[in-house]
């Protein structure tokens, strides 16, 4: 995913996985690496939280410009000594752990450098002495304007004008509509399970990290989210790795297209 000059994307295996629109889907027990490209002309600082977890133990990643780093696991101090490992989130894990509102989400938050004044040197002809013009850099509002809308804005309740037979009750439209809730809830419900998986600790690594050092940052910072999931669309297990190289083929009518395509060029239906 790329963001702000930032680009994110998870690796298994030294091959880079598939994302599309944020979502990652990955087998069960799988394990996977972070790996950041900062494009800008400036260091970047990074924060990462894994199922809302700090997977950096509290202390914070550093790109240089125009480089990249690659984080194969859990932090601590200035080494990585486990990979991260996608799991099932099973009826015991959940019972014990407990459930968090964002498990299967990777967030990466991250900061760049204030940007320097520009000086230039300037020498006059009458003045064999220079001196320094600063310019000041020009200020931009990048703080966008969100608006919350409240749930008890939604209305809970539709008014509708019809005719029917005088022997159906009111008491009968009423059931209908709780059934259709209660089936669209447990639809939802049913949805929601593909999605359940969490990141822990797998195999024993030894990444070892340096201390560096960065200027003042700026006060705005930028978050990029990642969701694993171990389900694909239709809710069946995801059973294999598949990475931007992987060739896609069409469910229909059986058309190779390339790992980039959305839509199949032969019969126009949605390559998964």
């Amino acid at each position: 995913m790329y963001q702000e000059k930032m680009v994110v994307c998870l690796k298994n295996n030294g091959k880079i996985l598939r994302e599309k629109e944020g979502i990652i889907q990955i087998p069960f027990g799988s394990e996977y690496s972070i790996y950041i490209k900062n494009m800008e002309s400036r260091k970047a600082k990074i924060k990462i939280s894994i199922d809302g977890v700090d997977v950096l133990n509290g202390q914070s990643l550093l790109i240089n410009p125009n480089d990249t780093t690659e984080l194969e696991g859990f932090l601590n101090d200035c080494i990585a000594k486990n990979k991260f490992k996608f799991i099932p989130k099973t009826k015991e894990i959940s019972e014990y752990r407990g459930d968090k509102i964002d498990d299967g989400l990777i967030r990466i938050e991250f900061w760049y450098e204030k940007k320097k004044p520009i000086t230039q040197q300037i020498n006059q002809v009458f003045n064999p002495n220079p001196w320094l013009v600063t310019y000041k850099q020009p200020t931009y509002d990048i703080n966008p304007t969100w608006i919350t809308v409240s749930s008890n804005m939604i209305p809970k309740s539709v008014q509708m004008n019809c005719s029917f037979n005088s022997e159906v009750s009111s008491v009968n439209i009423s059931r209908s509509l709780n059934d259709i809730h209660a089936q669209n809830c447990s639809s939802l419900n049913s949805i929601k399970s593909f999605d359940d998986g969490i990141t822990v600790k797998g195999t024993e690594i030894k990444q070892e990290f340096k201390h560096g050092n960065i200027g003042a940052l700026e006060d705005q910072s930028h978050v990029i989210v990642l969701k694993l999931q171990g389900f694909n669309d239709v809710g069946d297990k995801v059973e294999k790795i598949v990475t931007v190289r992987d060739k896609l083929q069409c469910k229909i009518c059986g058309k190779v297209s390339g790992s980039g395509s959305k839509f199949c060029d032969r019969c126009g239906s949605y390559l998964e």
